[in-house]
């Protein structure tokens, strides 16, 4: 889980380079330098306001995956992009890998963990890439890892990045 984290700059608004946690979850005081620039999003105020009124979560109540019902489902299963949604938000930095995604899905449902196919991870892959409101950051080269960080920035909208070609 080594990686950039950006913390949030209250005075900006701007995520700022910070190391992330350590492998087992415990916090390093030592700064990185990073050629990648620092990226503006909304105070984090605003973005759980909007997963608030977006997700119809009423305070007090968390705004993170446990604000799901719990399984067996009533209806139909939670929509894959407020899972994803949820399980970014709910996490210490606001942002997660690819595979920290998949883990906290899987802690929250454990049946999905035992399933032999597992197509919501392909959906999970399909709507990171496709909806807006998923940003990636790329991980700095000087930070070992696998893939990118995704966050949240819900002033793209719910919809597409791009037009889908059919």
């Amino acid at each position: 889980m080594d990686g950039f984290l950006p913390a949030l700059n209250d005075t900006q608004g701007a995520y700022t380079n910070q190391p992330s946690p350590g492998s087992e979850g415990e916090d390093s005081d030592e700064i990185f330098s990073s050629p990648v620039p620092p990226v503006q999003f909304p105070p984090h105020e605003d973005t759980e306001a909007y997963l608030r009124q977006n997700l119809n979560i009423l305070p007090p109540r968390p705004v993170n995956l446990s604000a799901l019902p719990d399984e067996p489902f009533s209806g139909k299963a939670p929509k894959i992009t407020d899972l994803i949604k949820l399980a970014i938000w709910g996490s210490k930095h606001k942002q997660l890998t690819l595979n920290q995604i998949y883990a906290e899905i899987e802690n929250r449902y454990p049946s999905w963990k035992m399933a032999k196919d597992k197509p919501w991870q392909r959906s999970i892959r399909h709507n990171l890439s496709l909806k807006a409101i998923f940003v990636h950051q790329e991980r700095p080269v000087s930070h070992p890892g696998k893939g990118h960080y995704w966050m949240l920035d819900y002033r793209q909208g719910e919809g597409n990045k791009r037009d889908r070609k059919r």
